[in-house]
């Protein structure tokens, strides 16, 4: 007598969901990495804006002053490199307007009140400091926090609280005014150091 081989209705169910579930697997890794990396590239792009504002700022490019003003107001969420002493009285013709990817988004921004970066013309350092975090719309879990301290140091990592502390200060130097009297016969460079001490030279 020949026996029939073959799969019964509920054997091909059971195999079919098996394929499925492992078919789906790859696909969500692909998705979860697929996302870290969008965040991970806006948080470096938006790093390097900051940068970029203060590298202007301090090569006082067309002898500006230069920022980056956030806008979580419009969706996808965007971030402007600008030219002024604010985002108010920028010139918007120098305006870089740069967008996150639809999946990210600033959640939390802690600046002092206010949503722009502006670095000093001479040190490079701000009086914005503080922190912006950014994430995946979808996932909470994965964020990432910019920190910005009044140094004008940028970074994924919190700077130290104490830097100034820690820096070797050169003390080679002396504070003076400086003035001169000028005659027909005699001429005299006046050096007055620390408002006490008067040296003057005779030309």
């Amino acid at each position: 007598m020949l026996k029939k081989s073959g799969f019964t209705i509920i054997e091909a169910v059971v195999v079919i969901t098996i394929l499925i579930v492992l078919a789906a697997i790859p696909i969500t890794d692909f998705v979860f990495l697929q996302k870290k990396s969008a965040l991970d590239n806006s948080a470096q792009e938006f790093i390097g804006t900051i940068k970029s504002a203060q590298n202007k700022t301090l090569a006082s490019e067309f002898s500006g002053q230069y920022g980056v003003y956030l806008n979580t107001s419009v969706s996808p969420n965007q971030y402007t490199l600008f030219k002024g002493v604010s985002y108010t009285l920028r010139e918007i013709s120098f305006d870089q307007v740069n967008f996150l990817p639809d999946a990210i988004e600033f959640y939390s921004i802690s600046l002092g009140g206010g949503n722009e970066i502006i670095f000093d013309k001479i040190t490079g350092a701000t009086e914005n400091q503080g922190n912006i975090s950014l994430r995946v719309k979808t996932d909470a879990s994965q964020n990432k926090t910019v920190y910005i301290s009044n140094y004008g140091v940028v970074s994924l990592n919190p700077a130290p609280t104490s830097l100034d502390e820690n820096r070797v200060k050169d003390s080679r130097h002396a504070v003076f005014d400086y003035s001169r009297i000028i005659d027909l016969n005699n001429e005299n460079i006046i050096l007055t150091f620390d408002n006490s001490v008067v040296q003057q030279i005779p030309l």
